[in-house]
């Protein structure tokens, strides 16, 4: 069962199949999506302000840190980057 939560999980669920840079974006406005509401409505579970705040963009920002670290890593081994997507080629645009 773990291998197949970690199976699901690795692509974000077939997302990295429209691109590779994919899921590490989603994962970052997944949960800046997660912890904005918090922030706004004041709900930091009982903490005090600072502490609040601190545990309410702990995770928010180490997700981030290491999706653009992913993205980073995908683009110096594998050359994949975001703006190189195929449907972006100049090639396959009809207007130009």
């Amino acid at each position: 069962m773990g291998a197949g939560a970690l199976r699901v999980t690795g692509n974000f669920f077939g997302t990295a199949a429209v691109h590779r840079c994919l899921p590490p974006l989603l994962v970052i406005v997944t949960t800046w999506l997660m912890a904005l509401p918090d922030l706004f409505t004041g709900d930091l579970h009982g903490l005090g302000l600072r502490l609040g705040i601190l545990f309410v963009l702990g995770a928010p920002v180490t997700v981030t840190a290491i999706a653009l670290f992913e993205m980073a890593r995908l683009k110096r081994d594998q050359g994949i980057r975001l703006t190189a997507h195929p449907t972006r080629s100049r090639y396959n645009n009809p207007h130009t």
